[in-house]
């Protein structure tokens, strides 16, 4: 499956939930959103808690956190 969206949450237990839906020891990239719209990246909400961008780049990238089961 090739995703099209990167998928986004505004919380990080939200993002662990999703994350270990697959194997290994997941990680949640932490996301600076005024990084995103500062560089002219669309954010667009696709649910409730859930946003979605065609791209991040890397510098918009603040952190890494690993999701603790």
């Amino acid at each position: 499956m090739k995703r099209l969206w990167v998928h986004l949450t505004t919380n990080i237990s939200d993002a662990c939930s999703v994350a270990r839906r697959r194997r290994g020891k997941p990680l949640v990239l932490i996301i600076d959103a005024n990084c995103l719209r500062n560089s002219g990246i669309n954010i667009l909400k696709a649910a409730k808690a859930i946003y979605v961008v065609k791209y991040v780049p890397p510098k918009c990238i603040r952190d890494i956190k690993e999701c603790v089961r």
